[in-house]
């Protein structure tokens, strides 16, 4: 049975009868299906969106938050229900550390203030891998549901979105996000896998060394440099150099892969060499000084 005929039997206004999210989160999180994982609902309610998901997800527990008292009365085999606002970040904070999450779904109080302040608590402390999803973000055409927050949710989830689109995630609470699904009313937000820097690194350098394009090298020491691995970005760098000596960006690559891996002379060495190439262009010199500044060369 799909997710979505699941929860017109369950009764959920997240199925296709009213607010139509279940189809939408059944292409994001079928392979989950048969998952072992903690997924934690903000607004348990009447406890048919619980049990939704605890169908669908026969191996996964189930946590609802809600603030009424008597939503405790919802707890069944793998769903528990713990009483607090959403507003309360150590209250979220020690749910989170009860069950560490894989998934979390707001469909909470809706107020924008709350909604933002439960992503900033909660986002950082999903399982790498993670998914974090925000429901009815339409509700910000009602006054009301701003709260205390100037900013609208959706406007929020906006700036994340690009700051994802830009690789440029300052705020701390959005840091490690890694792809966004956006569907009418909702917003589901990735959380990046656990790192692991040099998966099939030899795979990759092969094929780079192989490349007809000497440019594939440098994209090479530009991966390896990103990843910490400075003495195999020196390497590769210095073979893009053969192929192409009178690449400015080769010896800059050079450059900051010796910075990386700690050999400053040469590093400086190199820099210079790139600079000597394009002379009539200060440009070139300001954006390697950058470059070096950013490897705290």
């Amino acid at each position: 049975m799909t997710l979505d005929e699941l929860g017109i039997l369950c009764g959920t206004d997240k199925s296709s009868l009213r607010k139509a999210y279940l189809s939408h989160y059944e292409r994001l999180f079928a392979p989950l299906r048969d998952t072992a994982f903690n997924l934690i609902e903000i607004g348990a309610y009447n406890g048919v969106s619980l049990r939704t998901w605890a169908e669908y997800f026969p191996r996964a527990f189930i946590v609802g938050i809600d603030i009424e008292p008597n939503a405790a009365k919802l707890a069944e085999d793998r769903i528990a229900v713990r009483i607090g606002s959403q507003a309360d970040a150590q209250f979220l904070t020690g749910v989170a550390a009860e069950f560490p999450p894989l998934i979390v779904v707001d469909d909470g109080s809706h107020q924008a203030d709350h909604q933002i302040a439960s992503f900033a608590c909660l986002f950082p402390k999903l399982r790498p891998g993670g998914c974090y999803v925000c429901e009815d973000l339409t509700a910000i055409r009602t006054p009301r549901f701003l709260g205390a927050s100037p900013t609208p949710a959706a406007e929020y989830f906006a700036r994340v979105a690009k700051s994802v689109m830009e690789r440029a995630q300052t705020d701390s609470e959005a840091v490690g996000a890694a792809r966004l699904d956006v569907f009418p009313g909702a917003i589901a937000i990735w959380k990046a896998e656990a790192p692991n820097p040099l998966s099939g690194i030899e795979q990759k350098a092969d094929l780079a060394a192989r490349s007809a394009r000497p440019e594939a090298l440098l994209h090479l020491a530009d991966y390896l440099i990103r990843r910490g691995s400075g003495a195999a970005a020196v390497e590769a760098a210095r073979r893009a150099i053969d192929r192409l000596p009178q690449n400015l960006w080769s010896h800059a690559t050079l450059a900051r892969a010796l910075s990386k891996a700690g050999d400053k002379p040469a590093a400086i060495a190199a820099a210079q060499e790139a600079v000597k190439l394009r002379p009539d262009q200060p440009f070139f010199a300001e954006l390697l000084k950058n470059v070096l500044v950013r490897t705290r060369l």
